[in-house]
């Protein structure tokens, strides 16, 4: 990619030892581009050394593939800066007259020699002279025929070098090379001081949460974790934690040898600092990586949400072999999709302190501790503290604030106006010092501060230079937090917080950054008055429609007031049905609220009200967030066992279903052992134990021993309507529970047993069958003893009666069968079919059992109850009473019925046992509405009798039977319809609501059932085909699943450009596509096989002689477009009819061809384009149509990018052989790359906007 070519000149500035380094550090990165290690190349020396003169050895110990220049396992290089002219050679590679030993033995190991020479410019004849000149110098040695012999000049080192892409940075830092600013290989990427030690800390101090896993506090065991998530992970890694705490430093070390996982190769990484303005963007560095298509890892610091979601979302697009780590302080509204997570969090101050003494070794112990721990374990605020500090005597005589104060003093004295300055500054999370911001925003904080604009540009600059702020481009934050943080609260204490209050109201941006920093002040009386005065009448957070944003950031600093606006914002919710739009932000500022155990009741009353406000479809977030409060660990609250269990109590046993459902949610959520997560962490900078309360193990032993002890409660005393909820969501648990807390085994036994002895537990049963199965298939080790004592439980729990046996059936779906390891499905659904028919015959001579499971039979979720339903019609001896009572207890509630097939099972087997009581129960059903419209599960398999049909037929027409109920019948094999009465069943399920689709379905099954037997149906079906078709092109809204199924249907129902029917649908689309502003975006498919299969109408219709435009709208898709399916001599033909055609279709015809399977676009014109230009009796208006689809209507990444790509493809075209197109190209072109060159500048001003600011 023209991102890392380098100028192929330059390289003859290298001397020697830089050109010798550069091929090794090429070698080091195929190698490890191999999964090889770096240490297997070799390299220095001297023409005399040990090496035989060697300049560059690679020796590979572990797997080997051929890669670049690397085409043998064993591998030589000579390196010349100068020219190696073919004369030469022989000189170099034979010393005394005698090839050198070194050569000798790379032949006899079939390895590679390789002369390279950044002095030689060669044509392909001078390289061949070259290879020439080598292979007669090792011609005499017995190997020399077995030696790969490679002469690289300066064009081949270059384009090696820009296949790598970390070295092509190191090499245009060496030849100090422009264009790449701010972007650097492998090296010092923290700020530790040139002549510093930049060794890395292991001590404690940090503490790292990926993902579910447990916290993680040994480093070289987190930069494993790491390591393996940049390895098997999403492809992006994101590591968030407070500035100053060593995320630099942490990504660094991942590249290092430090832990027990291979380091992650360095040749790989790309480094840039957003604050020092990169050149390219990161996007266009991640677009040039993902171009190459080799290994790479691309390192982005200080990089904010937004620019790493863009950037991960563009990765997520073309997964392959690139890397994306991004490194941010922000760790609070960070929630990014697509990317593993890692938090850094400081847990002590060993760390910095270490640091401060290895820094500043006049530091006695004791300074070096206080200091860091008034630094709060932030390295960049202690390195601040200590740069202030007095250089003579200790630090004891100094208070705290004393030792703060000094971060301003100038001259040996307080500087007044730039502590005063940095404490304004300091009220905001980031501010702008350009004045390109309405209003502007130093004037405004000047304001605060008494100081004119210049004077707070000047102290904003003194920050900076200090390193007690930040920049990036127009944009500055006052950092670390815990100085900011600091320093804003001196500032409410001292201007009149009134008066912050009503001056950040009224400033959009500011008010939102000024919230952020308010969300850390948890201490500040004045921070909770500025946000209570928010809230009064006539603030930014006051109605039914406040600042969400705000609010969301500082709603836990006054709880109780912002319930109050909670309320008013769930009434207003219920009042406006549909208005969902604060949705997600009042689930997370309630969860925020709940953080505090004294707040967690209210909060969780405020969260139930919301999720039952709401709609069904949308109250699931809600849900999700109450279910996470409830979680052991990532719950987001300090609310402890006790307090959880209450409420959780308080509604289970409420007289309100809504209430019990919640309950149960809450149940689910605490009984869970692992693989927690949440959505609703607040990621606070300030606010301790932002995760929610970590319990010790005893905590977890009294957790879990009282949650199973309220689940039972419930479970066998509970409200009735939701003891079965309880049971299930015990027995989905209790597995897990028994594995990770030993201790509770005997607790979990008596449990089981008291549920048991309640009623049946089949659930609980089958999951502990379940355990031990899996206990057995893994080779998972448990105590002997425990394992027996479940299996005891297990034969305790076995269903012995009837019912009981049946119910099982219900929840187990197959049997697991600890005495056998074999897993055959087949076996084991023959084995429940052949359990499920004795239950029938059984139940069949039981009616009381029958009527007492029934209804829970019917509704069962698990699998097919079919044949039981057969065993039920064997084991009737009066099957007109099984009958009577399967009946009854469908009619019960038929919309609740899920097991239809156990009505289906029956009657079918009484089909062939007793065919006239099957005959008789078809009678009745005809006449009880209930089951008349579900008259299709009582059908008798096989060939339809025609009477039969014709019930079919008059009750498929019904406005009561559900439109698909007989779909199927038109097209299974099995009914043998002829097609007259295939298509009068077909035309009445057309007339129905809905019908239209099943018609176009029953084709598309009937056109697979028959696959190749008919080449062409009948024109009655093709017409009811059509007309379905038709229906459907008429309707409003069109899914793009009905666009597929209506265009393989239209294709088998049409005759080609012959017969109405191509012009009938060609006349619906239009007519739609009138009605849409010509849009055919969701009959598209439709509209491309009509194209394919009737060209001429297809032409015709959309391209009317007597119009200049087009009669619909085409558009650049991600799939080719109707136009590309005509076929090409069609389109050709169709055009000659008339000059005036060629121009008008060229102008939608896009000139590119799709890549693999559609995907992107291969970089080629497109063989209809080709063929169509060579065609056209004036191609230069055709090509001049073709540069017109240049810029794509939607996209992904660069609109430049993709223009320029598309217009190399155009300029392809030069080698036409007609001289009017390559004239047209030419006048065309440079106003064409103007035009791409301000499309991308703009894009790079953007990206830069988007990548430098805090927030």
């Amino acid at each position: 990619m023209p991102v890392f070519d380098l100028p192929t000149d330059r390289l003859v500035d290298l001397t020697d030892a830089d050109l010798r380094e550069l091929l090794a550090r090429l070698c080091e990165a195929e190698r490890e581009r191999q999964a090889g290690h770096r240490n297997e190349v070799r390299w220095g020396g001297s023409q005399t050394a040990a090496d035989g003169g060697l300049d560059i050895v690679v020796d590979p110990v572990g797997s080997f593939l051929p890669a670049g220049p690397l085409a043998r396992r064993d591998v030589g290089i000579q390196v010349k800066a100068a020219d190696l002219a073919a004369a030469a050679i022989t000189g170099e590679m034979r010393y005394g007259g005698s090839l050198r030993p070194a050569i000798s033995a790379l032949a006899a190991r079939r390895g590679s020699y390789i002369i390279a020479s950044a002095g030689a410019n060669c044509s392909e004849a001078m390289l061949r002279r070259r290879v020439d000149a080598m292979r007669a110098a090792v011609a005499d040695d017995p190997n020399g025929a077995d030696l790969d012999l490679i002469f690289l000049d300066r064009k081949a080192i270059s384009r090696w070098v820009s296949a790598q892409a970390s070295v092509a940075l190191w090499l245009r830092k060496r030849l100090t090379l422009p264009i790449l600013a701010g972007w650097q290989p492998f090296g010092r990427w923290s700020s530790t001081p040139e002549g510093e030690p930049d060794d890395l800390i292991c001590e404690a101090g940090l503490v790292f949460r990926i993902g579910r896993d447990d916290p993680i506090r040994e480093l070289p065991n987190a930069l494993d974790a790491i390591r393996s998530l940049v390895r098997n992970g999403t492809g992006s890694v994101r590591i968030a934690g407070l500035s100053g705490i060593g995320k630099s430093r942490i990504v660094q070390a991942l590249f290092e040898p430090i832990g027990d996982l291979a380091a992650l190769p360095s040749s790989h990484a790309i480094y840039t600092d957003l604050g020092h303005s990169p050149d390219p963007a990161p996007m266009g560095m991640l677009e040039a990586l993902v171009d190459r298509n080799s290994p790479a890892i691309l390192v982005v610091d200080n990089c904010p949400p937004e620019s790493h979601q863009a950037l991960a979302r563009k990765l997520a697009e073309r997964p392959g072999p690139v890397r994306l780590i991004t490194v941010e302080y922000d760790v609070r509204a960070d929630r990014p999709e697509e990317t593993d997570v890692v938090r850094v969090e400081a847990e002590g101050s060993d760390i910095v302190e270490v640091l401060l003494r290895r820094r500043r070794r006049d530091l006695s112990s004791g300074d070096a501790r206080r200091l860091a721990e008034l630094a709060q374990g932030n390295a960049r605020l202690g390195f601040a503290l200590a740069q202030a500090a007095p250089r003579t005597g200790t630090l004891s005589a100094f208070e705290d604030s004393a030792l703060f104060d000094r971060l301003f003093w100038q001259r040996e004295e307080r500087n007044e106006e730039l502590a005063r300055a940095a404490e304004v500054l300091s009220l905001v999370y980031s501010f702008e010092v350009d004045g390109e911001e309405e209003p502007d925003e130093l004037t405004f904080l000047g304001s605060l501060a008494e100081l004119s604009r210049r004077a707070m540009h000047r102290h904003a600059a003194t920050l900076l230079d200090r390193g007690l702020a930040q920049a990036r481009s127009r944009w500055r934050a006052v950092l670390p937090h815990a100085l900011a943080n600091r320093l804003a609260t001196q500032a409410l204490k001292s201007i009149p917080w009134r008066s912050i209050a009503d001056g950040f109201a009224a400033n959009l941006r500011l008010r939102r950054s000024f919230a952020r920093r308010l969300s850390y002040l948890h201490d500040s009386d004045e921070a909770r008055r500025i946000v209570t005065r928010w809230m009064d009448a006539g603030g930014p957070l006051h109605g039914p429609t406040p600042d969400m944003h705000v609010l969301v950031a500082v709603c836990h600093l006054v709880p109780d007031e912002a319930l109050r606006v909670i309320d008013g914002m769930i009434a207003a919710l219920q009042a406006a049905s549909g208005d969902f739009h604060s949705l997600d932000s009042l689930t997370r500022m309630i969860s925020r609220i709940a953080h505090s155990e004294a707040m967690f009741p209210r909060a969780c009353e405020r969260l139930v009200t919301l999720t039952i406000a709401v709609a069904e479809q949308r109250s699931s977030n809600a849900d999700d967030a109450l279910s996470s409060l409830f979680n052991l660990y990532l719950s987001g609250t300090l609310a402890q066992t006790d307090t959880r269990i209450q409420v959780a109590r308080q509604y289970l046993l409420a007289n309100d279903p809504d209430h019990n459902a919640r309950g149960i949610i809450m149940l689910r959520s605490a009984l869970r052992t692992g693989y927690w997560s949440s959505s609703i962490l607040s990621y606070d900078d300030a606010r301790p134990d932002a995760f929610g309360w970590e319990p010790h193990w005893q905590d977890v032993v009294e957790w879990f021993t009282r949650w199973l002890d309220l689940a039972a409660e419930i479970a066998v005393d509970g409200p009735v309507a939701i003891r079965d909820s309880a049971r299930k969501a015990l027995a989905d648990e209790i597995g897990d529970i028994w594995k990770c807390i030993p201790t509770l085994r005997p607790r979990i036994d008596q449990v089981a047993r008291q549920l048991q002895a309640a009623a049946p537990w089949p659930e609980g049963r089958h999951a502990l069958k379940r355990m031990l199965y899996y206990i057995q298939r893994r080779g998972e080790e448990f105590p002997r003893a425990d394992t027996e004592n479940v299996l005891r439980l297990v034969d305790h729990m076995e269903p012995v009666d009837l019912e009981a046996r049946v119910r099982a059936e219900m929840v187990m779906g197959w049997d697991f069968h600890l005495e056998n390891d074999d897993e055959d499905v087949n076996a084991a659904e023959a084995s429940r079919a052949q359990r499920l028919e004795l239950l029938g015959q059984e139940l069949a001579a039981s009616l009381d059992s029958l009527r007492a499971v029934g209804r829970n039979l019917l509704e069962a979720e698990v699998g097919s109850f079919y044949q039981l339903g057969v065993g039920l019609a064997q084991g009737a001896a009066a099957p007109v009473e099984v009958w009577g009572a399967l009946r009854d207890l469908h009619l019960i509630d038929p919309s609740r019925t899920r097991q239809t097939s156990v009505l289906s099972g029956f009657i079918q087997q009484l089909d062939i046992s007793n065919p006239a009581v099957a005959n008789d129960i078809r009678v009745e059903c005809r006449g009880i509405p209930a089951l008349r419209r579900q008259y299709g599960i009582f059908l008798a398999r096989g060939v339809l009798p025609t009477q039969e049909l014709e019930h079919v037929i008059e009750i498929a027409g019904e406005a009561e039977t559900p439109v698909w109920h007989f779909s199927d019948v038109s097209w299974r094999e099995e009914r043998e319809l002829s097609d007259e009465d295939r298509v009068r069943l077909l035309r009445t399920i057309l007339a129905k609501s809905g019908g239209p689709g099943q018609v176009v379905d029953a084709l598309n099954m009937l056109r697979y059932v028959e696959g190749k037997v008919r080449y062409r149906w009948p024109e009655e079906v093709r017409q009811v085909g059509l007309d379905a078709v038709m229906e459907i092109i008429s309707a409003d809204d069109i899914h793009v699943n009905i666009d597929e199924h209506m265009s393989r249907a239209m294709s088998a129902c049409l005759r080609g450009d012959d017969g109405p029917g191509a012009n009938r649908v060609m006349e619906a689309i239009i007519d739609r596509a009138a009605r849409r502003y010509g849009s055919t975006y969701d009959v598209e498919r439709t509209l491309s096989a009509l194209a394919e299969r009737a060209p001429k109408v297809f032409l015709d219709r959309v391209f009317p002689d007597e119009a200049d435009e087009p009669s619909i709208r085409f558009r650049d898709g991600p799939r080719p477009g109707p136009l590309s399916c005509v076929p090409t001599e069609a389109l050709i033909e169709w055009c000659r009819q008339n000059p005036d055609r060629w121009t008008r279709v060229a102008r939608q015809i896009s000139p590119f061809a799709r890549g693999v399977d559609d995907e992107g676009e291969s970089g080629q014109i497109s063989p209809l384009a080709q063929a169509f230009l060579k065609a056209a009796p004036r191609p230069e208006d055709v090509v001049e149509a073709y540069l017109q689809h240049l810029a794509p209507m939607s996209w992904s990444g660069s609109r430049a990018a993709i223009m320029e790509c598309r217009l190399a493809v155009i300029e392809s075209l030069q080698d036409h052989p007609a001289p009017e197109v390559r004239h047209t190209i030419s006048r065309l072109v440079p106003d064409i790359r103007a035009r791409i060159d301000r499309i991308r500048q703009a894009e790079q001003e953007e990206s830069r906007d988007r990548d430098q600011r805090f927030e």
